[in-house]
C-alpha cells in the first residue's frame, strides 16, 4: 500500500513552486529529480532529499510535458513548441528535434520514450499514431487510434501505447 511520508512544493511562480507540474523522472545515479513545471514553462531540479536546487531552461521551454533521462542526455518533450529538446547533464542545449512541420507531421505530441538503440518514439494525440525518429529523422509511423498518449518499451521489446479517449486502452506492438 505505501505510507505517506511528505510533500513538497506549493502553487506559484518562484523556484520551488509549481503551476501544473506534469511529468517527472529521477536520475538513478544521484537521486536528483527533474520535474516538468508545465504552467511555468520550465524544469525544476530537486536533490535526492527533496531540496529545491534550481530552475532549468525557462528561457527555452514553452510548455514541458514529459522528460526522460539517458546516460548521455536529458530529453524534454515541449508541447508548446512542439519540440523534443536534448540537453546535456551540464544543462546546456544539445539540439531540438521534431519541430512541428519541419521533420515530420507531429501535431499534438503527448508522450515519448527512447529505446536501447536510441530510437525515439513520440505519440501524437491528434494524428492518432506513433512516430519513430532517429537522429532527428522520421523513420516510420505506426498505429491508428484515438488519443495516443503515453508510450514505453517493455522488457520484450514491445511498444506499449496508451489512449486517453473513450475510457482508455493500451495497445502493444512488436
Amino acid at each position: 500500500e505505501g505510507e505517506f511520508i511528505d510533500f513538497f512544493g506549493t502553487n506559484g511562480k518562484a523556484g520551488g513552486q509549481f503551476t501544473n507540474p506534469d511529468s517527472l523522472c529521477i536520475d538513478q545515479n544521484n537521486g536528483n529529480m527533474y520535474i516538468c513545471d508545465k504552467g511555468n514553462n520550465r524544469i525544476q531540479l530537486y536533490s535526492s532529499n527533496l531540496t529545491f536546487e534550481k530552475v532549468l531552461w525557462d528561457d527555452i521551454l514553452k510548455s514541458p510535458l514529459d522528460i526522460k533521462l539517458t546516460e548521455q542526455s536529458i530529453f524534454v518533450l515541449d508541447e508548446g513548441s512542439p519540440c523534443l529538446h536534448e540537453f546535456s547533464y551540464l544543462h546546456s542545449p544539445v539540439r531540438s528535434t521534431i519541430t512541428k512541420g519541419i521533420l515530420c507531421q507531429v501535431v499534438n505530441p503527448r508522450g515519448f520514450c527512447i529505446d536501447s538503440n536510441g530510437y525515439v518514439y513520440v505519440t501524437d494525440k491528434t494524428m492518432g499514431c506513433v512516430y519513430v525518429l532517429s537522429d532527428s529523422r522520421l523513420l516510420y509511423q505506426f498505429g491508428k487510434f484515438e488519443g495516443a498518449h503515453g508510450v514505453c518499451i517493455n522488457e520484450d521489446g514491445g511498444i506499449v501505447v496508451s489512449s486517453s479517449t473513450a475510457g482508455g486502452s493500451l495497445q502493444v506492438y512488436y
